[in-house]
């Protein structure tokens, strides 16, 4: 192996590709000493209650992105199935999570009774 001394400041390019490198290392060794990272899954919650026009349902659903849900729902009357849906609820930006099961199962209430 032959060391090679050059003045960096002679090649603007070397100096910026070495910063890069310098950066992607240092970001690596981090990584490295923080440990291994998981990405978290959306975790599915279930719901379930009887609407309006007395079917019973059970849904689940899960946040798809800030402030957007996603759910689908099985309707019953007296323990036959009578059908199903799904649904997206977009707006819910400010809403605590506490809160987002109960807007849910309105959405999905009001979606079986519009349509039947």
């Amino acid at each position: 192996m032959v060391a090679v001394c050059v003045d960096i400041a002679q090649f603007p390019r070397l100096e910026c590709m070495l910063q890069v490198w310098s950066m992607a290392l240092s970001m690596r060794l981090q990584r490295h000493m923080l440990g291994p990272t998981y990405s978290r899954e959306p975790a599915m919650t279930s719901v379930s209650g009887k609407t309006a026009n007395g079917f019973t349902y059970e849904g689940d659903y899960e946040q798809a992105s800030s402030g957007r849900i996603t759910w689908t729902a099985t309707y019953r009357r007296g323990g036959d199935f009578f059908g199903m849906r799904h649904g997206r609820i977009n707006q819910l930006p400010d809403t605590p999570m506490a809160d987002v099961g109960a807007v849910v199962m309105s959405d999905i209430e009001s979606t079986w009774v519009q349509s039947s």
